[in-house]
């Protein structure tokens, strides 16, 4: 009898470091990870730090007559995480439950579909500056290594510049 080895949780720890003096507001990022997400939670912030992570989850539409069913809770790589304020010099700090797809053995590592990069994590953030609001780009990609389970970020950029990228919606991907 064969039995196919069980896919093992792994942890992913999401850093948000503000080393900035100025507080930064509205952050909203858009969070495509590699394997699915089996539960998100915060670990550390400051008291009062309001946030809210959500997972992605594209609506199905049928027309005409249909019997689908569904499971209640579906389970993504595609996140959507909001903060409304981060303090100067805070750190927040999110950790991610995932866990590979036995039957998805062939997730690309970064740029395997058609030049794009599919693994990032890109958004906005505001700042105050002379009493003025200035809205700033990030995207930071992720390398994943499949065979050992291994995902590392790359450095922090302010556009996605050279990057081709493709997001993906948690209808069609997972």
């Amino acid at each position: 009898m064969f039995l196919e080895r069980p896919s093992l949780v792994l942890v992913l720890i999401l850093d948000i470091v503000n080393d900035n003096k100025v507080v930064l507001f509205n952050l909203n990022a858009r969070i495509q990870f590699p394997e699915k997400v089996l539960k998100c939670q915060k670990r550390q912030a400051n008291a009062g730090t309001v946030f809210e992570i959500k997972p992605l989850i594209t609506p199905i539409r049928f027309i005409g007559n249909a019997n689908v069913k569904f499971n209640k809770q579906r389970s993504t790589g595609i996140y959507h995480l909001a903060i409304k304020e981060v303090s100067a010099k805070e750190k927040i700090q999110f950790s991610f439950n995932t866990i590979s797809v036995p039957q998805r053995n062939n997730i690309p590592s970064m740029m395997e579909v058609e030049g794009a990069l599919m693994w990032f994590i890109k958004g906005t953030f505001q700042f105050c500056f002379r009493d003025e609001y200035q809205t700033r780009d990030f995207f930071v990609p992720i390398n994943y290594d499949i065979e050992n389970r291994i995902t590392s970020s790359l450095p922090i950029q302010d556009n996605k510049e050279p990057w081709k990228i493709l997001e993906l919606s948690g209808a069609n991907f997972y």
